[in-house]
């Protein structure tokens, strides 16, 4: 699909990245096309870790996720869903995944002072996590989040 001319390289932008087409599709569209399982596996790129903030108070015993479901407008207006945010959002209590947890930097003042919290459409579960956290009684806290579309 993609041969080294550069109506080939025009193509394959158009037709796969710009559309953000995955294998799968490819192939449907292309049904006399049959790449052995071995063949699939050794053109798959390797899915870099993506980083999710974990919406947890101190001391929980869990943990908590907070994803949005993300879908990407292609130019032909089809919208396809975040591999990593699309996976996550189909798991049910009982699946099982395989995490790392990073240690954040982040710590907020004490209860006395005032917290003012922004998350403008990403990370905003730590965020969220803070404020929960905050006992009643302590100076006021706000949270202002957002996100990059109206709904």
């Amino acid at each position: 699909l993609a041969g080294a001319s550069p109506a080939g390289r025009a193509l394959y932008r158009d037709y796969v990245r710009a559309e953000r087409r995955g294998v799968l599709e490819i192939l449907e569209d292309f049904s006399r096309c049959a790449p052995t399982l071995a063949a699939l596996l050794d053109a798959a790129p390797w899915l870099r870790p993506r980083p999710y903030s974990i919406a947890t108070e101190g001391g929980g015993a869990g943990i908590g996720l907070c994803v949005a479901r993300a879908f990407v407008e292609t130019p032909r207006k089809r919208k396809v869903p975040g591999v990593a945010s699309g996976w996550l959002c189909e798991l049910r209590e009982g699946d099982r995944a395989w995490i790392a947890v990073r240690r954040g930097e982040f710590r907020p003042p004490a209860p006395e002072r005032p917290l003012v919290l922004v998350g403008p459409g990403t990370g905003v579960a730590p965020m969220r996590a803070y404020a929960r956290s905050r006992r009643a009684g302590s100076a006021p806290t706000l949270l202002f989040s957002g996100c990059r579309d109206a709904a």
